[in-house]
């Protein structure tokens, strides 16, 4: 009798102290850098709503609590330390009135809430969500009208509670890169476009851009008069006063042998007649960039051998500007960026292009892709990337990095890498110089994809018109 009152004091004790030991604690999401759990472009705020206001649901404030726009994904890893996510959910007071959106809690690819359509002025719906064993934690909230704006919506009052000293931490991203793409040859390969646009009596700047072993030397038969070619740079550069369409032949050529390539010159009212290729700072650098971080990744392009495949475009996105003034009181560059144009004609010395962004009001957008009017899926999410916070690496795995530049590829679009170039790696490096893949959209009038993204995803590839 005593032996078996000892060991139902021992089970007692076994049992007492396993539901005891596991400490927990609250974490609030809007105590997290929050927008590095985030890899969309609508804003992702603490303690607001995406707008950056008071959080307002119905009437009822809230001082905790995460704001985002649709479409908006937060990914969190959880490794199983998490027990627990709660929440109130609802369209923000000061979002749009004619969208409903949709809150759902996405665990190890299960759905584990999904909240009703919800529009602003309904009453929030409460989340209470068992995590024990969730390793991958997904919010998500979206809705069903494409060409929306201020969709504002909240997670308020969101915590995760998790085991002990554990926080959620981002996705690992520890797959095998593997290099498929293989070492251009010695001898020269020509990379540049077959078909280029420029106005008559405006500046034309066109690049031979070719691989193979260094030094090269370019020619060029039947350019039209007023342009003159550098063989050495391969640079075709000049006017052409004349309008019309000019058939010429270029060539590189080096001690391992030489290539031939068809160009057509089209001097008229259209340029871009191939979606450009290039880079753009906003997806690595937003607001922080400045005259040192373009001249870095312009440099990068050439002296990483970028330029060799054809790429081409130095862009500058927002955050360069300043006040208006001047002759023309056109908009002027701000103080990070002096002497803007001998920034830009270094970039152009290197045998690149430059852009700069502005916003203009424009009554009819192109409903498809084509010469003069490409397609804008934004940058490409590769290489080291920020959505506000410090770069990470991108949160794609290599595989899916490998779909990534093959669907952009598909599109008729331009080609744009959002990373700092200087900062690549040999496995980006050699995604980006994949010709037979970048080359798909090099076709005279490119071609179209169609992709639909609400319901069925379908994709279909026809010439552009």
């Amino acid at each position: 009798m005593e032996t078996q009152s000892k060991i139902l004091v021992l089970i007692w004790c076994l049992i007492s102290f396993g539901s005891c030991s596991e400490k927990t604690s609250v974490i609030w999401l809007d105590d997290l850098k929050i927008k590095s759990f985030s890899e969309g472009i609508p804003a992702v705020l603490p303690k607001t709503n995406a707008a950056g206001d008071s959080m307002k649901i119905n009437g009822i404030y809230f001082e905790r609590g995460v704001g985002v726009q649709t479409i908006s994904v937060l990914s969190f890893f959880l490794d199983g330390n998490a027990r627990q996510f709660t929440a109130e959910v609802g369209a923000d007071d000061k979002g749009n009135k004619d969208v409903p959106v949709k809150f759902y809690v996405i665990g190890d690819r299960k759905i584990l809430f999904e909240s009703n359509e919800m529009r602003v002025g309904d009453q929030t719906q409460k989340v209470n969500v068992n995590l024990k064993g969730i390793k991958r934690l997904g919010l998500l909230v979206t809705d069903d009208v494409e060409g929306h704006n201020k969709t504002y919506s909240n997670w308020a009052d969101a915590q995760i509670e998790m085991v002990g000293n554990s926080v959620p931490e981002q996705f690992p991203n520890t797959d095998v890169k593997h290099i498929l793409t293989p070492e251009p040859e010695l001898s020269p390969k020509i990379n540049s476009a077959k078909f280029f646009g420029a106005t008559p009596k405006n500046p034309f700047s066109y690049t031979i851009a070719a691989t193979g072993n260094r030094p090269m030397e370019f020619s060029a038969q039947n350019l039209p008069n007023g342009l003159k070619l550098d063989v050495i740079s391969g640079i075709i550069s000049g006017k052409v006063n004349q309008r019309g369409s000019y058939l010429v032949g270029v060539k590189a050529r080096n001690e391992y042998g030489e290539a031939t390539k068809p160009l057509k010159i089209v001097i008229g009212d259209t340029i871009a007649l191939t979606p450009p290729i290039g880079w753009n700072g906003w997806n690595s650098w937003a607001r922080n960039i400045d005259r040192e971080k373009v001249i870095a990744s312009a440099d990068a392009m050439v002296s990483m051998g970028l330029s060799n495949h054809g790429w081409t475009y130095i862009n500058i996105d927002d955050a360069w500007q300043g006040q208006r003034g001047g002759k023309f009181n056109a908009i002027q560059p701000n103080e990070k960026f002096p002497d803007f144009k001998k920034m830009v004609d270094y970039i152009h010395g290197l045998g690149l292009k430059v852009g700069i962004y502005s916003t203009f009001t424009i009554d009819k957008w192109a409903s498809f892709g084509g010469p003069g009017h490409w397609n804008d899926p934004d940058m490409l999410i590769l290489g080291n990337m920020t959505t506000g916070q410090d770069l990470h690496p991108t949160r794609l795995t290599p595989d899916e990095q490998y779909s990534h530049m093959s669907l952009f590829s598909l599109l008729a679009a331009p080609l744009l890498i959002g990373c700092p170039i200087e900062q690549l790696d040999d496995f980006i490096l050699n995604l980006l110089t994949n010709d037979e893949v970048k080359d798909l959209g090099e076709f005279e009038g490119s071609f179209q994809t169609e992709i639909r993204h609400h319901g069925v995803v379908m994709l279909r590839i026809y010439p552009a018109k």
